[in-house]
């Protein structure tokens, strides 16, 4: 049997994923005394470059997101939310290649706060 059929079922798609992007550098590690060791060098590389580039896309969204926070709220109406929050949206999509979660919508961080301070004190 082999070893790959032993491997946890959550962790089996990522071990294969890895094995057929390695298996891309084949040529480069056909080189090697030890062919296995230099796929699994390759295998590390990979993934330290996707941490890399998630860093990244990381430290791009963080750096939007204070800039957004340093505004001045009490000088910004409504409108510019609604285009501060297009803008991050936009941001997002780019990154993410589109796929903006629908989990956590961006409206739900870019609420007019004087609303909610209104509508809080009608109710009572």
């Amino acid at each position: 049997m082999k070893w790959r059929n032993k491997i946890d079922p959550s962790l089996r798609p990522y071990v294969e994923r890895m094995i057929a992007e390695s298996y891309l550098f084949k040529e480069s590690y056909d080189y090697a005394e030890d062919k296995s060791k230099a796929q699994m060098w390759i295998a590390i590389g990979l993934m330290s470059k996707q941490l890399h580039d998630m860093d990244m896309k990381l430290n791009y969204i963080e750096r939007a997101v204070q800039e957004i926070g340093r505004k001045d709220m009490t000088k910004t109406d409504f409108d510019q939310i609604k285009k501060d929050k297009q803008e991050v949206e936009r941001i997002f999509k780019d990154i993410l290649g589109g796929k903006l979660s629908q989990k956590r919508p961006v409206s739900m961080v870019f609420e007019n706060p004087k609303a909610k301070s209104k509508n809080s004190n009608k109710k009572k």
